[in-house]
């Protein structure tokens, strides 16, 4: 008895569910009708046949704030079927339709249109109402990227080359002309004609920097990342326009200084270096260096105390100074004056050396051999997880940003790596100017250590430059491909 109460139940409840099944299966079915048919008629800009469609099936299209349409109209996008995307755009407000695409699909339709569509469809958006400011990234940057100089012409038509705050968010002060030369290796026809654009007919300033300090010719003297090859024509057609590498910019007129300390009487100078380098003036001093300065540029210094109380027991020194030239490399400048510096360091009595920020009981290397740690100061500390921190002092004096990177301990201790050595990896590239650097950007340091970089204020020194954290792993595979 109880058993039959509970079967006819059942049986209703079990009824009611196959009912819906079989109405979901239909609508579905014809869904997926109705989406095949749609598809076929704008992969194949049949605008008849979808002009059909449209008015038999409009509800289906504009239910739920037009979810169905969204696809429909990145599909004609896609495929580069303007008169389709006409019919599409029949149903509703571009603009909002542009909104719901981005919504709904993750779409952003004007840059769809730059990669694939014409010029044509993108004039018709826009004069639809859709706009360039509505898309999280810029449509203008990506037709520099791309090389698009006809999207571009139609962008500005429509006041599409103005970037949002939003836009220009992230992209740290790079700008058109960065982005050619990102675009350049991948087209390079094409990037070619976006650069005499933005440069002859735009009128984009080619000196312009990124908040990491590199201008496009810095971008493109870039020989370190993947996909930077290849890249002589872009230097020359930015250098014919007036570009300039940024550490020329910030450095207009170099001029450097350094010093060779010794204990007891100086020998006669002139003997130990009779030809110098040209800009090169050479002062004997017989007296100490201003003790003031020298006590507060060794307060900070990581250098032992023993090697400290040495360099305060001097008693006269030789200054080098060197003067460049206008447009001269800062880095270059600086290098003739270590050539007589390495020669003074020779004499009798050397007790301890400087070159700008540089101060220590000896200088590195041979002449002619670049060392950038003869060039800069280095100041260490620690992080929380125990990885050492080195950070430059005195990049900056040759026009390039500061520089710390964090090495992990199990790398020094395992591996027998002192921290010295990546940085120095680093600056080489820096100071050669091979690599231009900026926040995002990664590294293989000494061959094979994988290392992010990002832009921040230094953990060690306080000042604002690259922050590069190195791994113990090697750089993924896919990062050395193009």
């Amino acid at each position: 008895m109880d058993d039959a109460l509970w079967i006819k139940p059942l049986v209703k409840i079990g009824l009611v569910l196959v009912c819906f099944v079989l109405c979901f299966a239909w609508y579905w079915f014809k869904f997926m009708g109705v989406s095949r048919k749609m598809i076929k008629a704008i992969e194949e800009g049949d605008v008849a046949a979808l002009r059909i469609l449209v008015q038999r099936h409009r509800g289906m299209l504009v239910e739920d704030d037009f979810e169905a349409l969204t696809t429909y109209l990145t599909l004609a996008v896609s495929v580069n079927q303007l008169e389709c995307l006409k019919v599409l755009l029949e149903l509703g407000d571009a603009a909002h339709l542009q909104e719901r695409t981005l919504e709904e699909d993750d779409d952003s339709l004007l840059q769809l249109c730059v990669e694939h569509g014409s010029p044509e469809m993108l004039r018709t958006m826009l004069a639809a109402g859709m706009k360039a400011s509505a898309e999280p990234e810029s449509p203008w940057m990506h037709c520099c990227i791309h090389g698009s100089v006809e999207h571009a012409r139609v962008l500005k038509e429509f006041g599409g080359d103005v970037m949002t705050p939003e836009q220009l968010d992230g992209l740290d002060g790079e700008t058109p002309l960065h982005a050619v030369v990102y675009g350049w290796y991948y087209n390079p026809a094409e990037s070619v004609a976006m650069l005499r654009y933005l440069l002859h007919e735009y009128g984009a300033d080619p000196n312009v920097m990124s908040v990491a300090g590199n201008t496009p010719l810095d971008l493109a003297c870039d020989e370190t990342h993947v996909g930077y090859e290849n890249n002589d024509e872009l230097r020359r057609l930015l250098t014919e326009a007036g570009g300039k590498r940024g550490r020329n910019l910030r450095v207009p007129v170099p001029a450097y200084s350094g010093r060779v300390f010794v204990k007891g009487e100086l020998p006669d100078v002139a003997t130990i270096a009779a030809a110098l380098p040209a800009g090169l003036t050479v002062t004997a001093h017989a007296e100490p260096w201003n003790p003031q300065a020298l006590r507060e540029s060794l307060k900070d210094s990581p250098i032992k105390d023993s090697v400290i109380e040495q360099i305060l027991s001097h008693t006269s020194y030789v200054q080098v100074a060197v003067q460049g030239n206008e447009g001269d490399d800062p880095v270059a400048v600086a290098e003739r004056a270590m050539t007589a510096l390495l020669l003074f360091e020779t004499m009798p009595g050397v007790v301890g050396v400087q070159f700008q920020s540089f101060i220590g009981s000896a200088f590195k290397g041979e002449p002619g051999e670049l060392m950038p740690f003869n060039l800069i100061g280095v100041a260490l500390g620690r992080m929380d997880d125990g990885a050492y921190l080195l950070a430059t002092q005195g990049m900056t004096d040759y026009g390039l940003p500061e520089v710390e990177i964090s090495v992990p301990e199990n790398l020094v201790k395992k591996q027998n790596i002192t921290p010295f050595a990546p940085l120095g990896d680093v600056l080489l590239q820096l100071m050669r100017g091979t690599t231009a650097m900026e926040p995002g950007h990664s590294a293989t340091l000494l061959g094979r250590f994988y290392t992010t970089i990002g832009w921040q204020e230094l953990h060690t020194s306080g000042a604002t430059g690259f922050f590069c954290e190195m791994s113990a792993d090697p750089t993924p595979a896919h990062l050395l491909q193009p």
